[in-house]
């Protein structure tokens, strides 16, 4: 009897096994054939551009130097590798991101033990329909990147603090160096982490003996860290070692060890204080290489890295210097290996990469690109994640009536990014990926709970109505995306999509083709405007021709008699630029890059909330844009150009006319 109860059980465990493996196998393809369909229909974003023409000079042969403008070099040089294998193409230009928005989806799978059996499986699914996580795994920017490697941390580190395995440490190591490689969000996934070492640490320390003292009694501050101070004194007295420490000391100890040289240049925040304006030091230049310290600043900047280098490595003896040894040689080889591009750049890419990284961004925080309000990111979670935002907030009071040590990190974690982004002055449409990504991992391991519970139960009204909202909303949730990523990729009804380089660019390049067939596929010669940066993307578009030439074009007199000429609507009068002799001439006026009428919400506050935008006419058009996307598109703004080219040839029907009205 014991025993067919046994085989039964098994049996049914193979079953629910075989019906996983072919959900996840089901929702893995349908992500990947979303992030892979049509993938190069939509015009290139300036800085894909960026990203795709760098990675073809690597390509070429020219090397890559590392610039922090375009963030870390890891995604030029795998893109690089990805035109060897497969050629240079829009679509090859965004397959390695569209492959890494689908690891992101089959990432649950590793988590399955801390998610659940069902929060695994719908944290899966929220991830593949994510309007800003399909979105931006079609687009050439490190973001959903950065969200794997970040995902990939937070398991790892939730494996190290349940099981103490070196491995995970080990794990920890070279995604930190991935991230470093890849973008700026690096430092802040590791301040995040750190941070909630130090407050598990904390809580820890001030309830063991000598001085317990809990912290629901309410004491004071005083009292506090009083109690964490005398006890701290105590655990270092044991040594620092990571067998005789709690395991989120370890991976503190771990983290800072590592990146500590990284941080340095985090001292230029100081430059303009009192500390240092006297001594007009430069740690971080704002002009030349900007970030890059100048004069007596590099000598500062050289003593200040070698000496965080050296704690770092004390730092590392003390806890365990085996271990350290494996995790620092697996970091720095991988931090090496990506700035230096394989050792072909190895003195640049050494001190831009330990230097420049923090310091170009440090600059930048004062220039507060995007110019957003306070309030944008809850706009914008609104509009694109409300699933997620909707579940966390049921999973946040659900937690405090049942807490676990998982729904707590994970509120942390959804409060400080959220926090943080909210903060840094840069605000623009790809850091959704980071805001959003803790509450849909949150809202995966929520719903599992949920499901659980149904299962368990059989039917509770109140986790009925709830799973139904959930599943109204992910439905819509799914339109949303698709209207996003496919309906509007290009077009900037949505304030997803932001500033972006318009469909018509990409389809004037056919009256390039046209000319250039007419004289036997010969290459035109093309002069090119490049007032307001209009050389982007031209210079990926033109990349194979050699008759390309950039400069300003303003009062240019320009022979176009076997010439186009693309110029700056600014810029634009043919009495100034084209000879008079010439009247055989097509110009026509072409939006370059178009951009979502931020006027619409930029003036938004409490007051006049209240008092302007809470008529029926004004509700009805916010839910009207919310659902559809319909009432802006007369209102787009644009910076336009003209496309001047000899008579004979069709016009180009210009889809922007078409969304303007």
């Amino acid at each position: 009897m014991i025993n067919s109860t046994m085989n039964n059980l098994n049996n049914y465990k193979k079953i629910n096994l075989i019906l996983e493996s072919i959900y996840y196998l089901c929702v893995i393809s349908v992500a990947l054939f979303l992030r892979l369909f049509e993938l190069a229909n939509r015009a290139m974003h300036h800085d894909e551009s960026l990203h795709a023409y760098y990675s073809w000079q690597l390509h070429e042969g020219f090397g890559l130097i590392h610039n922090p403008m375009l963030h870390g070099p890891f995604q030029m040089e795998m893109t690089s590798l990805i035109f060897i294998l497969l050629g240079d193409s829009d679509f090859t230009s965004r397959i390695l991101y569209a492959l890494f928005g689908t690891l992101l989806v089959s990432m649950p799978i590793v988590f399955r033990k801390t998610l659940g059996a069902w929060g695994s499986i719908w944290t899966s699914l929220f991830l593949c329909f994510s309007p800003s996580m399909l979105y931006f795994s079609r687009f050439a920017r490190n973001d959903i990147i950065m969200a794997v490697f970040t995902f990939g941390l937070i398991i790892a580190l939730w494996k190290f603090l349940e099981v103490q395995k070196e491995k995970y440490l080990l794990i920890i190591s070279f995604l930190i160096a991935l991230s470093f490689g890849t973008k700026e969000n690096a430092f802040l996934i590791t301040a995040i982490i750190i941070f909630y070492c130090l407050l598990k640490l904390f809580k820890q320390v001030i309830s063991e003996p000598p001085n317990p003292i809990k912290l629901i009694e309410g004491r004071n501050i005083v009292d506090l860290l009083s109690a964490f101070i005398s006890n701290l004194k105590r655990e270092f007295k044991k040594g620092i070692r990571h067998n005789v420490i709690v395991p989120c000391f370890s991976v503190m100890i771990l983290l800072i060890s590592l990146t500590l040289p990284q941080w340095t240049a985090f001292s230029g925040v100081l430059q303009d204080t009192f500390l240092l304006e006297w001594s007009g030091v430069t740690l971080v230049s704002q002009q030349g290489l900007i970030g890059m310290p100048y004069g007596v600043g590099t000598k500062i900047a050289i003593i200040l890295t070698i000496i965080t280098f050296i704690v770092s490595i004390l730092i590392g003896y003390k806890w365990n210097w085996k271990t350290w040894l494996k995790c620092s040689a697996i970091f720095y080889i991988t931090w090496l290996l990506i700035y230096t591009t394989a050792f072909s750049n190895l003195t640049g890419g050494i001190t831009s990469g330990i230097w420049q990284t923090l310091g170009y961004w440090i600059v930048q925080q004062e220039t507060g690109r995007g110019s957003q309000p306070e309030y944008y990111y809850l706009i914008m979670v609104i509009l694109y994640e409300y699933l997620p935002l909707f579940i966390s907030i049921f999973a946040t009071v659900y937690h405090f009536k049942n807490p676990t040590r998982f729904s707590s990190f994970m509120i942390f974690w959804c409060l400080t990014t959220f926090i943080i982004y909210t903060i840094a002055s840069e605000k623009m449409p790809w850091l959704l990926v980071h805001i959003s990504l803790p509450m849909i991992i949150f809202s995966g391991y929520f719903t599992g709970i949920i499901s659980k519970n149904i299962i368990k139960y059989k039917f509770r009204t109140k986790l009925a109505i709830l799973i139904i909202p959930i599943i109204l909303l992910f439905s819509l949730s799914i339109r949303t995306a698709i209207i996003t990523t496919f309906n509007n990729a290009d077009i900037p009804k949505e304030m997803l999509v932001y500033t972006q380089t318009s469909p018509d660019l990409k389809k004037s390049i056919s009256i390039i083709n046209n000319i250039d067939h007419q004289k036997g596929n010969s290459e035109t010669p093309i002069h090119i405007d490049s007032t307001g940066g209009y050389t982007w993307p031209w210079a990926w578009y033109l990349r194979n021709r050699s008759n390309v030439t950039y400069g300003i074009y303003s009062n240019t007199l320009i022979s176009i008699s076997d010439t186009i000429l693309i110029v700056h609507s600014e810029n634009y009068s043919l009495t100034e630029i084209i000879p008079s002799s010439t009247n055989v001439v097509t110009a026509q006026k072409i939006p370059h890059r178009w951009w979502f009428p931020e006027h619409t919400y930029r003036d938004l506050s409490l007051a006049n909330l209240l008092t302007q935008h809470m008529s029926p006419q004004k509700i009805m058009s916010a839910f009207t844009y919310w659902f559809s996307r319909n009432n802006v598109g007369d209102i787009i703004g644009s910076e336009d150009f003209y496309i001047v080219y000899p008579k004979g040839f069709h016009s180009i029907d210009l889809i922007s006319d078409k969304i303007r009205s």
